[in-house]
């Protein structure tokens, strides 16, 4: 029972941007709607994964889709992508959560998806690309 009382979302069409995450519950500020993910892998040349490596477009662009480069490599020369280390083959929460310069999560201190305000059952969850991913994910995002 206690699993369902901590379940806070759902993926469903997003109101701005194709697939998002929706309240199934009131969310109350503060609650930590999902922990800190681990996907481990590396960074890795785009350029250098086509050429040599012969990864397609597809894969590379899922993960420009899902993963940002986060802000202390915005400042990285050259077209680079996060290479897990093991397939994705689920889709956590925090891949769907949608862009909004007002938003309704936020990355907390311990990496923590938390509600910085109460959310209603039925809104759609976003959080600010500009604080989680840098300018520059930002811009190639937002066109």
């Amino acid at each position: 029972m206690a699993s369902l009382l901590h379940t806070y979302a759902r993926p469903t069409k997003s109101y701005t941007h194709g697939i998002g995450m929706k309240a199934i519950q009131k969310i109350p500020k503060g609650t930590i709607v999902a922990p800190h993910i681990d996907v481990n892998g590396v960074w890795r040349n785009i350029n250098y994964l086509q050429k040599y490596e012969n990864i397609e477009n597809g894969p590379i662009d899922m993960m420009q889709d899902y993963i940002c480069r986060g802000k202390f490599t915005d400042y990285l020369e050259g077209n680079f992508v996060f290479v897990p280390n093991e397939p994705l083959t689920s889709f956590p929460i925090q891949m769907l959560i949608n862009h909004s310069s007002n938003p309704n999560l936020k990355i907390n201190h311990l990496r923590e998806l938390e509600a910085i305000r109460d959310i209603q059952t039925g809104e759609e969850l976003t959080e600010d690309y500009l604080c989680v991913c840098g300018i520059n994910f930002l811009a190639q995002r937002i066109k």
